[in-house]
Formats: structure tokens, C-alpha cells, sequence
């Protein structure tokens, strides 16, 4: 496999299929999917101490990963390739960008450019055109339904990344995820579209469980949410102080951004990211407080997954037959706002 995929990743390529999309390795040469291999999946959050990772883990990983799960799926070329594409836009530190441009509900901002970073790629535009293959025909994964959906359905997107935290945050064994994903299939939904779904209600269960573990103690814990609006307290003062450009961040690597960081002789700067470094803690405020110390609200993206399940009379959704699902699912929406307060004198 290419060199700029993390190896300690790759036991898992063979269990999302044992046919390998090779098709996929010329767009290795693009600097643009290159620069994917130094952008973090876990949006800067492991460069402060609230984690510890099992594995690194690149928006590259996660891309092939996604394109490698599609291809398992449907052996179509052109769905995958839009599988391989859908991050091309992350900025540096993925997400954190998304509450610079106060998204930080829906993070979708940092994916507004990827038309125009693919036409602009002399390398990715040549073997699309190779593989007979137009540009509107990839530049947009929500148009095949496997590679992503309307959430709470279960896409190739949202599979990957949940299998990826469960290896990796929860150090859970590849034969438990061998397991869970060797009982997944395709079928038609309720809306008429291609879905991924589950055969087994305990392994669909147990996807779940991880599923939701992974929103509340990492995608919109606070620990996540005050890492990366820390972040783009950091972005803003880069900006400000003009050591960098919005563009930029589009441009940068994570490990360019922060050589860049750390040999500017801003000193507010150099204060904020040697916090962050080591950042570990924070309090906790039901209402907005009245201090002299950084704070943020807790409001952020809730990622979960509602799968459909075949079932003796027919396929169904989790949330139809689990009333544990209908309660957690429902405690875990409706958390009310709190403000997550760091021990940084603003």
C-alpha cells in the first residue's frame, strides 16, 4: 500500500474488501490528496492532552478508507472516487475551521470548496480524464447514497469513521470489527434509496452503542468542543496578526501550520498554543459566566446513526424495535446548552 497511509491502519483495508480499488493509487500523485495525508482526522484535538489515540489518523486514512468501503459495496468507480474526494477541502485541523465560520452545529463549511480544488489539480483532472470520468460526476458524494446520506442513516462516511474511533479511541479488537462489518449489507430504504443495513440485531446494537459513545465522549463531548473552538480562538489570532491568510488554511499542512505557530514571535500567540499543548481539564457552567477566563458554549454537531435492521416482517430501524435506542437517542439530542470554561485569562 502507498506510503503516505498510516500503517498502523492498515489491518482494517482488509476487512473492508479484500479487492483493493488499485485504481485509486495515481491520485496518490495529486498535491492536493497529498496534503490530505497531514491533515488530521482528529481535527488538531490530539495535540492537546484530553486523548490518547491508539493510532494516527489522516484525513487520507479516513478518505480511502470510505472509498474503499464504497467500491466493497458497489464495485463502481465513479462512487468511490467520490468516497476518495469528499475532504479534499479540509482546512488545517479539519473541523476546528468550522467554528471559525460559526458552523459549529453542522460542520459542513470546510467542504464548500472542493469543486474548485479538484478542477484546479492538473493530476487529479488528467486521470479522471483517463477513466472517462467527469468532474460532476465525483465532486459531490451525496449523490450516491452508500457513500453518504441523510443522517441518521448509515452511509459508507459515517461507517468508517465509527469503526476507526472504535479501534482506535476504544481500543476495541479487529475481530469485533471484522464482525460488525462483515454483517452489513445493502438494501432499499424507506426512501427508495440505497442503504447500508445490518442482518443481526445485536451486532447493529453494538454499532450503535459505539456509535453514540463516539458523539458523547468525542464528537460533541466537551473536551472536543472547547479543543476546537480553542483552536479557532488560535486561527483567528494567526489571521489577525497576519502570519497567516483564510486561504491559507486550505493550503497549510498541520505540521506547516504549526512550525509557522511556533517560530512566530507573537507572544499572545505563543501563550495560546503552548496552553493548548497542554490542556487537560476544564469547569462547567449552566449559565453564561462572568469571568476573565475563556469560555465556550457546548452547542456542536450530534452525530448518530438510526440503522435499519432485517428483520422476520420486514426491515426496520433501530429506533422502531429498541426503545433503549428511542431513550439514549433522545437524552443524548436534547442536552441542554452549558458553557465549557478553560483556565486561559482572556
Amino acid at each position: 500500500m502507498h506510503q503516505l497511509i498510516t500503517e498502523a491502519y492498515l489491518p482494517i483495508l482488509d476487512i473492508y474488501s479484500k479487492d483493493k480499488p488499485e485504481f485509486l493509487l495515481p491520485f496518490f500523485d495529486s498535491p492536493v490528496i497529498r496534503r490530505l495525508a497531514d491533515i488530521s482526522q482528529w481535527c488538531g484535538t490530539e495535540y492537546c492532552k484530553y486523548y490518547s489515540h491508539r493510532i494516527a489518523y489522516s484525513r487520507l486514512d479516513h478518505s480511502l478508507w470510505v472509498a474503499t468501503i464504497v467500491w466493497n459495496f458497489t464495485k463502481d468507480k465513479k462512487q468511490a472516487l467520490a468516497g476518495f474526494f469528499h475532504d479534499i477541502s479540509h482546512t488545517v485541523f479539519s473541523h476546528a475551521w468550522d467554528f471559525l465560520l460559526w458552523d459549529a452545529i453542522h460542520q459542513e463549511s470546510s467542504e464548500q470548496h472542493t469543486t474548485k480544488l479538484l478542477r484546479e489539480d492538473a493530476v487529479i483532472m488528467a486521470e479522471l480524464d483517463r477513466l472517462w470520468i467527469e468532474l460532476d460526476e465525483v465532486d459531490d458524494y451525496s449523490l450516491y447514497p452508500i457513500a453518504e446520506n441523510a443522517s441518521p442513516g448509515l452511509s459508507a462516511d459515517r461507517l468508517e469513521y465509527t469503526m476507526a474511533n472504535t479501534y482506535s479511541i476504544w481500543r476495541e479488537d479487529l475481530r469485533l470489527i471484522a464482525e460488525i462489518y462483515g454483517d452489513i449489507a445493502v438494501l432499499t430504504n424507506e426512501k427508495g434509496e440505497s442503504e447500508l443495513w445490518f442482518q443481526d440485531f445485536d451486532l447493529a446494537k453494538t454499532f450503535w452503542d459505539y456509535s453514540v459513545k463516539n458523539c458523547e465522549w468525542c464528537y460533541s463531548s466537551y473536551e472536543s468542543v472547547s479543543a476546537m473552538a480553542f483552536l479557532w480562538e488560535i486561527f483567528r489570532q494567526a489571521i489577525d496578526g497576519r502570519l497567516i491568510t483564510h486561504d491559507d488554511l486550505y493550503r497549510l499542512k498541520d505540521s506547516e501550520f504549526i512550525s509557522l505557530l511556533e517560530s512566530w514571535k507573537n507572544q499572545k500567540a505563543k501563550s495560546m498554543w503552548d496552553f493548548y499543548k497542554n490542556l487537560d481539564s476544564y469547569a462547567i457552567s449552566r449559565y453564561a459566566p462572568k469571568t476573565d477566563k475563556y469560555f465556550v458554549s457546548s452547542k456542536s454537531k450530534k452525530r448518530f446513526i438510526d440503522p435499519l435492521i432485517k428483520m422476520q416482517d420486514g426491515q426496520r430501524r433501530l429506533s422502531e424495535i429498541s426503545p433503549e435506542f428511542v431513550e439514549k437517542r433522545d437524552y443524548h439530542l436534547r442536552r441542554k446548552e452549558e458553557w465549557i470554561i478553560l483556565d486561559y485569562t482572556v
